[in-house]
């Protein structure tokens, strides 16, 4: 199975060590179609974007669109952090049709705005990622599962990146809502998530899958393989691999 983008690449206008000039070039060397950059929101103690760049980013998409004739395409997106209990995210509404992708993770590194989503989030969650205390672990496990079903609810987003990483969820939840609002759920090259298991059992649910690298150097940008080899392991039909063809890419919900 050969695919035609990669939606989830970083660039130095967050934490990642390439420009976005450099990543479309690189794509177009490796004949994709499509090229997604989605620096991290703001929310993010360490890999926060500035949202001052925000302008200078949607004029450099736009001119590497025009200076490459679409060939590949360059999709301005952001790797919006769920914050709150409620489905919250660190990207304001109104910003949100500025962007072509939403895409939304959880970060154990992102800070909550308010006091009970700190205390309800965040402390538990690094609690819970440090012991061994299952107890702590199921409980975060139903806010995360619940707080990422509420986004989807409240943001038009694309796909849901690496989900389970840091703490599992429930992913039969998950995808059920996903496959609800037409929001596909991401195999991270640079992450084990999402695992075969749950794979199958979210595509099986209804959701479709996307395989992202995640990539923060020049070097991973489109090193989808591993996605590849774990999406036919969970026996994905091609049609639910949404970078796997035009069609798919044309099913990724758009913010704007």
């Amino acid at each position: 199975m050969e695919l035609i983008g990669d939606f989830h690449t970083h660039t130095v206008y967050s934490h990642g060590k390439s420009t976005l000039a450099q990543n479309v070039a690189r794509a177009k060397e490796l004949g994709l179609r499509h090229i997604g950059v989605a620096d991290h929101g703001p929310a993010h103690l360490m890999y926060a974007r500035n949202r001052k760049s925000e302008p200078e980013l949607r004029r450099e998409v736009d001119e590497l669109n025009d200076r490459y004739g679409g060939n590949p395409r360059v999709w301005m997106g952001v790797e919006a952090n769920l914050i709150g209990l409620d489905g919250a995210i660190d990207i304001d509404e109104a910003m949100i049709p500025y962007y072509d992708l939403l895409l939304v993770g959880y970060h154990k590194g992102a800070a909550s705005r308010t006091w009970r989503d700190i205390r309800g989030l965040n402390l538990p969650a690094a609690v819970a990622s440090l012991t061994k205390w299952q107890r702590i672990k199921a409980r975060m496990s139903e806010r995360i599962t619940a707080g990422l079903v509420a986004a989807l609810d409240r943001y038009p987003v694309a796909i849901i990146t690496h989900p389970g990483e840091y703490i599992p969820i429930d992913m039969a939840v998950v995808a059920v809502k996903a496959a609800e609002v037409g929001t596909a759920l991401e195999i991270n090259t640079k992450h084990p998530y999402v695992s075969v298991e749950a794979g199958r059992i979210a595509w099986q649910a209804g959701a479709d899958l996307i395989v992202g690298s995640d990539a923060h150097t020049l070097e991973r940008v489109g090193d989808l393989r591993d996605g590849v080899l774990r999406a036919e392991a969970m026996g994905v039909p091609a049609e639910r691999l949404l970078n796997a063809s035009d069609a798919g890419v044309a099913r990724l919900k758009r913010a704007r």
